[in-house]
């Protein structure tokens, strides 16, 4: 998201800057957001991101649900 979103059911709202936006692989881009010193790493469609003009340096919002979490990726709790 653009703009921090009003009314929403996600709890998980992150701010962040775009730091990288991958490739296209079939239809999806890898998107990379610095939030502290964090790197969250999304997936979002080609369409999305050509819609939203996603680049690198853009500050945006990462809505992050729990169920959402790849676990493989994340390792043991």
């Amino acid at each position: 998201m653009l703009m921090r979103p009003g009314r929403s059911s996600i709890q998980n709202v992150l701010g962040g800057r775009i730091t990288a936006v991958g490739d296209e692989r079939s239809g999806i881009v890898d998107v990379s957001i610095a939030i502290g010193a964090t790197t969250l790493r999304s997936r979002v469609t080609v369409r999305a991101a050509r819609q939203l003009g996603l680049a690198p340096g853009l500050d945006v919002y990462a809505l992050v649900k729990a169920v959402s979490l790849d676990r493989r990726s994340a390792g043991p709790a």
